[in-house]
Formats: structure tokens, C-alpha cells, sequence
């Protein structure tokens, strides 16, 4: 398959997967809010997924590494998603022992999936790498369609067929996964266990991880405390879905055009770009008081996640040796971001409780200043390699 081939259908699966990712996911929370659950209990959910999302995580990598191949992952993950969120979304009685299994499930096949599909394009070579940002704006177009499709298919048939319209996108996803080029492994290196640990030896990979978990922290705690913000602002199911559409939207120039973005002005200071966006956006939801301005201040998106997302995910890949780079990806995934989804629902959640929800914005809004300090120390170390560049 030609570079350009691949560009199109790595383009139409991200299309596909972030729909279902869309669907399955946008009005998670505020299902478990009708259901009765407390902002605690379901931190407590996601806090678990995402310590058992480390441990999935970790071992994923290190089989892709050791097997050579992503795609055959992919789909076994396309097939236990599907389950997962089938029975999820079947079972509407209040039982937190239930729950807190199949959320906790489902937290680690979000994470697994998305971190699979990313490894695979980084993996297809030079060409899919620097086209990485214009692949994943097709993500983008996907969450939103995925968003929209989740409030009509809610509002018209009810949450018992989010699994279904789920699995009918994965069905099709595997049909065309099929019929795609598997990643091309570099080394030819034997990988054991023992072998993820030379990650580690890299202070420049180090440091990138403790600088990407404070951002995760803020991205993390976002995903659940908007719904919160908006719930308190008495929004409905419609106004939710329009903030997963804004977001969506809104961050599509900067995935188009990320690569050029990179070039023109450097990783680096678009990385505290993204960051000082963070930290902003959450004193401003914070003192908002109505779901316009709530949505209004989610244009900020543009230069939060989208930045973070293209410059991180090249960061890590450069930071990876040639034979470690599916568990480079996962292994940093596993760190900074399912560490931070097991530290970020119990915090948000506590204060929330405890407190308000708009302490906990502003506390969780604090850790942009961690990332800048560990941005820094990033920086020092690749001056004392020789290897930085902007």
C-alpha cells in the first residue's frame, strides 16, 4: 500500500473510530448521573479503570513490541469494546458493583484503543508520522459527528442503543482494518519484559512523561468536570453534546495544520502554549455562571488539546528507541495518562463533593504551573544532549 493510500484509510478509520469512541462515550457521565451515582462513586469508577488501564496499557505495548504487529491488537480491541460497552449501556438499574466493573472496563478499552490506533500510524512509516496531526483531524470530525449521534440516538431510542449503533461502527471498522498494511518493525532486536526498562535510561523521555502527566491531569479532570459544570448549570442533554461538538470542531485547524504549525514555530513553544491554554481555561470556567459561556469559553480548545495531542505524540516517538516504539507509546500513555485518570476523579470528585465544582476547577487549573516547571527541565536536558531542537 502507497503512502497516500495509507494516508486515506488510516484517515477513514480515524473517521470511524472516533464516532464510535463519540458515541460510547460523550454522555457516559451523565448516564450515570441519571442512573443516581454521586460525583465520588463515579470517580471511583474511572479512578479504578484507570489503574487497571497502567497495567493493560503496559502489557500491550510490550506484545505489539514482541509480536511486531499493531493491527491484529486493534482488532481484538474493536471486538472486546464492543462487549463491554453492550453491556454497559444495557444495564440502567442502579448497582455500583456492576457499574464499577463495566465502567472500569470500559475506561481501559478507551484509553487501549485510542493509544493502539495512534502506535499504528506513528508505525507505518515517515511519511504516516509527519502526517500524524491531518490523520487525526479526521478523529476530530469523527467525536463530533459521534457527540451529535450520541443526544439524537438517546433522545429518540434511548441509552440501551448506544451499544448497539457502538458495535454496528466496529463491525465495520474491522472489515476495512482487514484489508490494511500491518506496522513494519525497524529492529529486528529480540523484546522482553526486561527491554521496556532501557525507556527509562532516557532522562529526556523521563521528563516528557512527568511534563505530559500534569498536562493529562488537567485534561483528565476536564473530561468529568465540564459535565458537572454543566449539570450544575441545569444544561441539557442537547447543551452537553453541543460542548463535545464545539470542542471537536474547533480543534480541527490545528490538527490540519499541526505538522506546519511545528515547523514554523517549534514543538516547544507550542507545548506552553497549549499549556498557559489550560491553566486559563480553567479559572474561566470556574467563574462562568451560564451554559453559553461555558461553551463560549471552550473555543479555547484550539490551542489545548490539539497542540498537546501532535507535538506529544511525535516527543514521545522521537524520545523512543526503534525497538521500543509501540511501548514507548503505550508505556508513556500508561504513565501520564492513565495515572492521571486514577489521580484526577478522585480529586475532582472529593472537592467537588466536599466543596463545589468550581474549586475543583480551580484546583485542578494549578497544575499548568507543574507543567511549565517540568517543560523547563525537558528543555535543560536535551541543551546537555545537544539534541534540542525548537
Amino acid at each position: 500500500m502507497n503512502d497516500q493510500k495509507k494516508i486515506i484509510m488510516f484517515s477513514i478509520t480515524n473517521l470511524l473510530n472516533y464516532i464510535a469512541e463519540g458515541v460510547g462515550y460523550c454522555m457516559l457521565i451523565a448516564y450515570l448521573i441519571a442512573i443516581g451515582y454521586t460525583a465520588t462513586q463515579r470517580s471511583i469508577m474511572f479512578s479504578f479503570g484507570a489503574l487497571l488501564s497502567m497495567v493493560v496499557q503496559f502489557l500491550v505495548g510490550y506484545l505489539c513490541d514482541k509480536n511486531k504487529t499493531v493491527r491484529r491488537y486493534v482488532i481484538y480491541g474493536y471486538i472486546v469494546y464492543s462487549i463491554v460497552v453492550l453491556a454497559l449501556y444495557s444495564y440502567n438499574t442502579y448497582n455500583f458493583y456492576v457499574h464499577f466493573v463495566l465502567v472500569s472496563l470500559n475506561t481501559v478499552m478507551f484509553r487501549v484503543s485510542m493509544g493502539l490506533l495512534d502506535s499504528w500510524v506513528l508505525e507505518s512509516g515517515e511519511y504516516c508520522k509527519t502526517n500524524y496531526g491531518f490523520i487525526r483531524a479526521f478523529g476530530s470530525i469523527g467525536w463530533v459527528i459521534g457527540s451529535w449521534l450520541t443526544a439524537i440516538v438517546i433522545d429518540y431510542l434511548g441509552y440501551i442503543y448506544i451499544g448497539v449503533v457502538f458495535t454496528l461502527i466496529n463491525i465495520v471498522l474491522i472489515i476495512i482494518n482487514l484489508k490494511m498494511d500491518d506496522v513494519v518493525k525497524e529492529s529486528q532486536e529480540k523484546i522482553d519484559l526486561k527491554s521496556v526498562g532501557k525507556l527509562f535510561e532516557n532522562k529526556g523521555y523521563v521528563y516528557l512523561i512527568v511534563l505530559m502527566f500534569f498536562i493529562f491531569m488537567m485534561q483528565t479532570a476536564l473530561d468529568y468536570t465540564i459535565v458537572s459544570k454543566l449539570d450544575a448549570l441545569k444544561a441539557s442533554n442537547a447543551q452537553i453534546s453541543y460542548y463535545w461538538m464545539i470542542t471537536g470542531i474547533i480543534e480541527l485547524p490545528m490538527f490540519f495544520f499541526g505538522a506546519k504549525a511545528v515547523k514554523k514555530f517549534g514543538s516547544i513553544p507550542l507545548l506552553i502554549v497549549s499549556i498557559l491554554s489550560y491553566g486559563l481555561r480553567f479559572f474561566l470556567y470556574g467563574i462562568s455562571v451560564s451554559v453559553v459561556q461555558v461553551l463560549t469559553i471552550s473555543l479555547l480548545q484550539v490551542t489545548c488539546f490539539p497542540i498537546m495531542n501532535v507535538v506529544s505524540k511525535q516527543l514521545i516517538d522521537d524520545e523512543s528507541p526503534a525497538s521500543l516504539k509501540s511501548s514507548g507509546q503505550q508505556v508513556g500513555l500508561a504513565l501520564y495518562s492513565s495515572v492521571s485518570a486514577l489521580i484526577a476523579p478522585l480529586i475532582t470528585g472529593v472537592l467537588e463533593d466536599v466543596f463545589s465544582i468550581n474549586t475543583a476547577l480551580f484546583v485542578i487549573g494549578s497544575f499548568a504551573l507543574f507543567s511549565l516547571l517540568f517543560t523547563a527541565f525537558y528543555v535543560q536536558e536535551k541543551k546537555k544532549q545537544g539534541l534540542f531542537i525548537r
